[in-house]
């Protein structure tokens, strides 16, 4: 169904019972424009979603490894859209390594890059590994590697970068994933596994 034809029907009514994450499966329904797997809610900033995307994608490549799959990416200029995909509090999230949604304050090079190395996470950690993993492993290094400027970031997140950049600061791509595989085979990361 045509984005501009669900809008007038009841089908509307029923895209919006589905949960905020599952919607960035089908952004056409809610009045994305799409192009090589980059969508905004305003065609005419598509450009600069796509350069900003590339950009922050050679950034984590070079720190991280290339990725085998490309997130879809969702970029939002207003709040209406970024709520009608992701919670409310964010400025950008990734949804199972899948896809990466920024909101209209993420439009950034560092919250970019932040929400790719957590789709890299994702795709060498594995799901589970990857969301429930140590908070100074996974959020430490997204805004660690990512270069995020706020320094002191509000706790604990600079906390967890701080762990970081003192346990893995020095490490890049596949040094860098042995030594979190190695850490995550440990007690130390079993016990401070969240959520």
């Amino acid at each position: 169904i045509a984005a501009s034809t669900c809008i007038h029907t009841p089908c509307a009514v029923a895209t919006f019972a589905i949960p905020n994450p599952l919607r960035a499966l089908a952004p056409g329904l809610f009045g994305l424009v799409c192009e090589n797997r980059v969508c905004v809610d305003d065609a005419r900033r598509l450009a600069e979603a796509q350069e900003l995307l590339q950009r922050a994608r050679a950034d984590v490549t070079r720190k991280l490894g290339a990725p085998h799959a490309l997130p879809l990416a969702l970029f939002c200029s207003s709040e209406e859209c970024f709520r009608t995909f992701g919670k409310r509090r964010s400025t950008a999230e990734t949804f199972g390594g899948k896809t990466i949604l920024i909101g209209p304050r993420g439009w950034a090079a560092h919250f970019v890059r932040h929400e790719l190395i957590h789709v890299a996470q994702y795709e060498k950690l594995g799901f589970i590994r990857a969301w429930r993993g140590p908070r100074w492993i996974n959020e430490g290094m997204a805004y660690s590697l990512s270069e995020d400027p706020r320094r002191p970031l509000p706790a604990p997140l600079e906390a967890w970068r701080a762990q970081y950049e003192r346990r893995l600061g020095g490490e890049r791509d596949a040094a860098l994933w042995a030594k979190v595989e190695a850490l995550y085979s440990t007690d130390e990361a079993r016990i401070e596994w969240k959520r």
